[in-house]
């Protein structure tokens, strides 16, 4: 599912004005447990395609959006692929890193690229705050 952004969908509320949609929005809408809404939104669910239709269509209607924070929490991954270079503007590591954006997406993960400059003092507090997400 698409994300929609505020000028991809017509008479968006403004940001400020938006409310969090949650799991237990969708699954009151589609009428099911909000258990049944992450496995389907997951993949893991056996249910009728009937079920899995109502999910997806609340999802949409609500303009639910999932949260990568949530889901690594339950789930024990962050989804997310740290990167450490020495110099994240330089033509050569711009080029390697949309690389890398490039293969994580189709899989779902998030890349989070540091620069160290060339200084291993700060290479090594760059691991420490990968390390600590």
């Amino acid at each position: 599912m698409k994300n929609q952004t505020p000028s991809s969908t017509p008479n968006a509320p403004a940001l400020s004005e938006r409310v969090t949609v949650t799991l237990e929005m969708v699954a009151k809408r589609a009428g099911v447990s909000p258990s049944t809404v992450s496995r389907i939104l997951n993949g893991t669910a056996v249910v009728s395609e009937a079920k899995r239709q109502a999910v997806m269509d609340a999802t949409q209607a609500l303009g639910f959006v999932p949260n990568p924070l949530a889901r690594g929490l339950a789930g024990g991954k962050t989804f997310s692929i740290g990167v450490v270079t020495q110099a994240i503007d330089s033509p050569f590591y711009g080029a390697a890193l949309r690389g890398v954006e490039d293969a994580l997406d189709p899989a779902g993960y998030s890349p989070l690229f540091m620069s160290a400059h060339w200084d291993p003092a700060a290479e090594a507090r760059c691991l420490d705050v990968l390390r600590s997400r």
